[in-house]
């Protein structure tokens, strides 16, 4: 299995902020709970991502509902998560090369990245 990022391309959709609108979307901001640097309380999708999981909890029974953990995070926070990550993997590997235990991180981690980073949440 070979490991990548994924390519993202700006399709100038909107990015929103989620909130209680909808009674079986709960928003639990992970990060923020952890405490990490820069995380935010609240929690932004794109528009369609929202109006796709909406359309999901329609074909779930009603008695389901989903809980969102992350969406749109600022770039010091995929920095915090990939070097947290790297010294995880470091420290279970110690015989392995930095060129490895950044290929191994982003097997599970996104390369932080600053090449689409335009939004910025108030």
């Amino acid at each position: 299995m070979r490991a990548s990022t994924p390519t993202i391309c700006e399709n100038g959709e909107p990015i929103i902020q989620i909130g209680e609108e909808h009674s079986r979307i709960f928003i639990e901001p992970i990060y923020y709970h952890q405490k990490i640097p820069n995380s935010l309380q609240v929690i932004y999708l794109r528009q369609g991502v929202y109006e796709r999981l909406t359309q999901a909890l329609l074909l779930l029974p009603k008695n389901f509902s989903l809980i969102l953990y992350d969406g749109y995070r600022p770039f010091q926070v995929q920095q915090f998560l990939f070097a947290n990550f790297s010294r995880q993997i470091a420290q279970l590997f110690p015989h392995i090369t930095e060129q490895e235990v950044v290929r191994e991180t982003s097997k599970y981690v996104a390369f932080p990245s600053l090449e689409h980073a335009h939004f910025a949440p108030h």
